[in-house]
Formats: structure tokens, sequence, C-alpha cells
């Protein structure tokens, strides 16, 4: 059986179509991405503010600690997935 263009056209356009998927779900996964780094970032700006009232040097001292670690987390794991999503 040969194949003609009124064969491949379904198939053709299933790709086109999955590709298209792909593109956007890329997209919508990146602006997840971005959203999430920036509400730890927010969040632990906000730790930072709080730690500044603190009249105990070593809490303000653990929460600056915490806030960095959770910044720093967040960046690398979504660095990591902006790499699996390139």
């Amino acid at each position: 059986m040969a194949t003609t263009a009124a064969t491949t056209a379904p198939f053709d356009q299933f790709v086109k179509l999955n590709d298209q998927f792909a593109e956007i779900g890329s997209k919508v996964g990146k602006l997840y991405l971005d959203g999430y780094e920036t509400a730890v970032t927010e969040v632990a700006d906000f730790q930072r503010k709080l730690a500044e009232q603190s009249k105990i040097e070593g809490v303000r001292d653990l929460v600056n600690v915490q806030a960095d670690l959770a910044v720093d987390v967040a960046k690398a794991t979504t660095a990591a997935t902006r790499k699996v999503l390139a």
C-alpha cells in the first residue's frame, strides 16, 4: 500500500498539534517556575524583616540563615527544572 498525502495528513496534523502542546506546556512550566521563585523570595524577604524586629541576635541569625537557605534551594531547583524544560 502506497502512502499518499491523504493517508499521512492526519499523522502530520497530529505531530504538529503535539509539538504545539509541548511548546505551550514548556511556556506554562517556565511561568510557574518564575512565580514559584518570586513567591519564595518574597516570603524570605518578609522573614528577614520579621527577624530584624527580634531583640535576640541568635534568633535574627537563625531566621536569616533559614531564609537564605530557602531562596538558595528554590533557585537551585528551579534552575535544574528550567534545564529540563529547555
